[in-house]
Order: C-alpha cells, then structure tokens, then sequence
C-alpha cells in the first residue's frame, strides 16, 4: 500500500497509524488522489471539448461560405415565393484577415448594404424545424431599427434564417404595446448545381397526383404542382355540386362573388400552379360547353400548363370560347401542349404580361389562332399553328414585345373581305423569326406592324418586311 500510495505522490507519517485514526488517514488520501485523478481528467475533458468547439466552429462557419439569394419567407399570416420578384435579397459570407464577416443585401425602396457584419456560433439549434443540427450563427445590426439575425444550414445548398425586428412601429393593436416581428427566409447557394431544381421545391410547396375531373378540381390551389394520369378529364361530366374550390369558377362583381356555372376549370387569384399531364402519356382535358374556355386564368401569377391535351368536344363551328382564355395574369407558360378547336382562338388573352408557349400545336380553330389586347412580353417558340380559320390568325391590338420563334403556320385560311391574315391595331415589337409560313389562304397578309427576319412566307424569304 506504502508503494502505491508512494507512486501517488503520497506522503505517509514515520509511524503508521492504528485502529479508526489510522482508517480515516488512509481514507483522506485515497480520496486525494481519486480528487487529483477527477481533475486531472476534467481539465483533459475540457480541453478536449475546447478543441473540438474549435475545430466545429471552423466547419460550421466555412460550409456558410459564399453567395446566398433569398427563395421564399414566411410570417405567422403568409407564405410568400421571393423568386418572382426582382428585388436584391441577398447573404454572403466570407472571411477577412482570418475573421468571419457577413454582408446583407436587400431592397427597402432602394438597395441597402450592410457591410461587415460579424458572426458568432452558438452551440444550439435555430429552430425545430433544424433537426439535422445542433448549431446556429447570430448576427445583428443597427440601422434605426434593431435587427436581429440567427441562420443555420438544413443542407449544404439551403440557409434558414430568422430575422426578428425590434421597433416601436409594431404596436399590438388590442394591447398597444410594443412586439417583436419576425420573418422567416430561406435561401439557395447561388452556385449550387440542383439551384432550378431548389427553387421549384420551394416554388410548389406541394405534388399531387390526381386521376380524375373530380379530383383535378379539388386539388387546385396556391403553391401546388398537380400531375394528371393518363385519361380525358371531362370538366362537363362534373356536376356543379361537387366543384367546391375557392379559387375555382367565381367572379366578383361590386364586391359580390358569384359562381360560374359554365363547364370550365377558371381559376381565380392564385399564384405558383404546375398542372402537367403524366410524362409519356395522352392527358385530354375538354369541355363540352361551347361557350366557354376549358382553362381560363383570371388574377393568376406564375402558372404553368404541361403535357396536355386542350380543347371542346362539341361539332366544329359551334363555339364560341376559346381554348386557353387569360385575363390579367402574368408569367404564364404552357409546355408541350395540344390546342384545338373548335374553340374560337387557342390562346385569347386581355391585360396579361409575359405569357411563354414552347413547343406547343394549335390548330382546327374557327375564328383564329391567337387574340391578344393590351398584352406584352409574348414569346411562342417552336410552335405550330395550323388549320384554323375564318377571320385573322393573328388578331392583336395594343401589343407589344409579341414575339414568334422558329414557328410552323401553315394551312390556315383568313377571309380577305374581313381582315388580314396578321391583323393589328397599334402594336409595337411584333417580330416573326426564322418562322415558315405555307399554304395558307389570304388577300392581306399584315395591316403593317409585324416585323420579319429570316422567316419563309410560301418558299420566299422575308426579311424584315
């Protein structure tokens, strides 16, 4: 025992104490030395702790590294997609002289820097929503309102941030006192490879997969990508009972709604909708109702149609609707679409701005192929527009930016005592592309504002008529 006690750095009395008093000598030392063990341990414990706090901190800090756009922010009352506007939301992080810094970009009327910020890691999460990790970085300024900012990463690509505002500006009104406001943002690494693909995630918040009208009708909504299996989806075979939707079949007139009892899917008011047919497969959506559009779009923002199929199953010439109908909405687009008659127009839109037609067919049309007024930013892109008729194909007034790219019209028929085959009324930036044109029937081919270059009109080049 002397020899352990010894190797312990212990020192013993000349004599070696007998009976509770000798006992209680031993026991004082033995738990000397189980103390200096304990502490010799803990001091290695922590500074083990200590380096890794370091080293983390050092790779939780660099995976912020770099450029940062803002894709979407959401309070308690909204959820909004920050993509569609253009304005600067930005974060970028980056190290100077060794030091971590942070600046911040944003619109607030104009542009506002913040440059210079600097970052401290806190060994917590963020939120509940950050499950994947046990850190989170906080920031702040002073601009004359305090601002508080905490981030951390969901993933390598993808940055949450809250930012709580501190103001006397918000007052609860029940209350009258003053709260904190926050916001919450997320943001894409600008260099990311998958960025499109990250944005549409947080585009279209929700897919659903839908088999028929029924379904089709109930699954429309803000934020939504709905994917339609193959069939015909006959709005007409719906009864009206069953087409509940808020944002479906109803206008408002001095305040009043009222519901649209034409068989048509109108969607009213909504914004970041991809409805798309199954990939591969024939997806029809008709309507037997002459007198109306089968997909008609009023206040919509950012909706996509894809892969289908688009038109009214009724006797040629007996309509009066027209297949794709728009009315003040904006960022359209339809994909790899079928239009046909006998609807009046494949695309008729009012007030609208920037609608996109890629690779799409219209055609068997009774009054013509496309009807615009007061509409600008049109781009149809490798399209045909083909065997329609009566009056003009191309019928535009107060247009401009309307353009056609690599485009096939042919076999379409305008009745010359009426109007021309490309009829226009005050429009400006009317450009017709390396587009051909054949074997259509007309006496006036352009009242005069289109433009044409490197276009074949019956196998003679025009250019810039």
């Amino acid at each position: 025992m002397a020899l352990v006690l010894g190797m312990c750095g212990c020192t013993l009395p000349t004599s070696a104490p007998t009976g509770e008093t000798g006992q209680t000598a031993l026991t004082e030392s033995t738990e000397e030395v189980k103390t200096t063990e304990q502490s010799q341990e803990s001091q290695s414990a922590e500074t083990q702790k200590t380096e890794e706090k370091k080293d983390n901190s050092s790779k939780n800090m660099d995976a912020l590294l770099g450029d940062w756009t803002l894709v979407a922010y959401e309070t308690e009352d909204y959820y909004s997609f920050a993509m569609d506007y253009e304005s600067a939301d930005q974060l970028y992080f980056y190290k100077e002289d060794g030091a971590y810094k942070v600046d911040y970009y944003y619109e607030d009327y104009s542009t506002v820097e913040i440059i210079g910020m600097n970052p401290v890691e806190k060994a917590e999460a963020l939120s509940e929503i950050c499950e994947n990790q046990d850190w989170s970085v906080t920031f702040s300024r002073k601009r004359g309102t305090q601002v508080d900012y905490a981030v951390t990463l969901l993933n390598e690509n993808v940055l949450f941030m809250q930012q709580t505002s501190h103001s006397e500006y918000y007052v609860d009104e029940n209350t009258t006192e003053t709260y904190d406001y926050t916001v919450e943002k997320t943001y894409i690494r600008q260099d990311a490879q998958n960025f499109e693909e990250l944005v549409d995630s947080f585009r279209y918040l929700e897919t659903v997969t839908v088999s028929n009208i029924e379904e089709l009708f109930q699954a429309i909504g803000n934020n939504k990508h709905i994917i339609l299996k193959e069939g015909t989806y006959n709005i007409s075979e719906l009864e009206l009972e069953k087409r509940d939707n808020p944002y479906l079949n109803y206008v408002y007139v001095d305040g009043e709604s009222y519901t649209v009892e034409e068989d048509t899917i109108q969607i009213s008011s909504l914004a970041n909708l991809l409805i798309e047919g199954e990939a591969g497969k024939e997806v029809r959506i008709t309507t037997e109702d002459p007198g109306t559009a089968p997909i008609a779009l009023r206040y919509c923002d950012h909706v996509m149609l894809r892969n289908l199929t688009l038109g009214h199953d009724v006797e040629k010439g007996m309509c009066s609707g027209s297949v794709v109908h728009l009315e003040s909405s904006n960022n359209i687009t339809i994909e790899n679409c079928n239009l046909f008659g006998s609807g009046t127009y494949g695309v008729e839109a009012y007030e609208c701005y920037s609608l996109t037609v890629n690779d799409s067919d219209i055609y068997e049309c009774t009054y013509g192929l496309v009807n615009f007024v007061s509409c600008s930013n049109f781009s149809f892109n490798r399209c045909k527009l083909r065997d329609s008729s009566e009056y003009a194909m191309f019928d535009m007034m107060d247009c401009w930016t309307i353009e056609f790219n690599d485009c096939e019209i042919s076999n379409n028929y305008t009745n010359g005592n009426i109007c021309n085959f490309i009829d226009t009324s005050n429009c400006y930036g009317l450009l017709f592309t390396r587009c051909d044109f054949k074997d259509n029937l007309f006496e006036g081919f352009s009242s005069g504002d289109a433009d044409f270059s490197e276009c074949t009109i019956d196998d003679t080049e025009a250019s810039l008529w």
